[in-house]
């Protein structure tokens, strides 16, 4: 049987693994703080101004109701698992049929709210996340049947 070495009677894995989940929200953070200040992320100002502009649009724009609309890009979220985070299993996988047949009832004239809803939903843009998670036949399929 090996031995590994301990501190106080805790092996070193052990701690290693406390000290990363201890000190994981503060690096997290100074990646929020780094990448804000480089510019990567946008600011919540900004981000804010594009929200309440998309909800607009989608209050006055389209025959779909807004409620539809937001609930349709949760529902995207939730199947493709971008509404959790990262550390939350339910973003492990994606439930890829779902997230097409919500998608399919969209033509190319009402896709656009759906782009706008989703970004309003969880801060990200609809067509990388499709590409990013469905399979390339899959998405190649779609957005053939979204952009007409």
């Amino acid at each position: 049987m090996k031995h590994e070495k301990q501190i106080f009677g805790i092996p070193y894995s052990w701690l290693l693994a406390a000290l990363f989940l201890l000190f994981l929200p503060v690096l997290l953070g100074l990646f929020r703080i780094i990448t804000g200040f480089l510019g990567v992320l946008p600011s919540p100002e900004t981000t804010e101004a594009k929200k309440s502009e998309l909800t607009k649009k989608l209050t006055a724009g389209t025959a779909i109701s807004p409620e539809v609309l937001q609930a349709d890009a949760k529902a995207i979220s939730h199947f493709l698992g971008t509404a959790y985070f990262f550390l939350d299993f339910r973003n492990w996988s994606e439930d890829e049929k779902s997230t097409i047949s919500v998608v399919a009832k969209y033509t190319p004239s009402t896709f656009p709210y759906l782009e706008a809803a989703y970004f309003v939903d969880v801060d990200r843009n609809l067509r990388a996340d499709l590409k990013k998670y469905l399979s390339n036949s899959q998405h190649d399929s779609i957005m053939i049947h979204v952009n007409g």
